[in-house]
């Protein structure tokens, strides 16, 4: 599966550790963080329905307030325009725009939480 993927990702894969401030950048947004734990948990490719559906779920098991689960397809949108081509070019997974899936590989949620 090929990633997106530019010159920053390509440079990633050879040095195989993210900064602590791109560690934070990655998981400033709640959503981000969300969908990071959930890649955690998979080590097959899978569609973004399929992660978007397991985000929404999450994020309606944090809500705390009356809003009810966010709805799928916009969850979808976001992970399709901004979240995965965010982690896609930090190298941390392979994502697919035209084939929407999502590749975790060898991708450990303790990597971005180190130091």
């Amino acid at each position: 599966m090929d990633r997106t993927s530019n010159d920053a990702a390509d440079k990633r894969v050879g040095r195989g550790e993210l900064s602590e401030r791109e560690r934070h950048e990655l998981l400033a947004a709640d959503r981000r963080r969300v969908a990071v734990s959930i890649l955690a948990e998979h080590t097959e490719p899978f569609g973004i329905d399929e992660l978007a559906v397991a985000v929404a779920n999450r994020e309606a098991e944090l809500e705390t307030g009356d809003e009810g689960r966010p709805a799928v397809e916009r969850v979808a949108l976001t992970l399709h325009h901004a979240h995965l081509p965010r982690l896609a070019d930090a190298g941390v997974i392979e994502y697919e725009p035209e084939s929407r899936r999502i590749d975790p590989g060898d991708f450990s949620l303790e990597s971005l939480r180190r130091n």
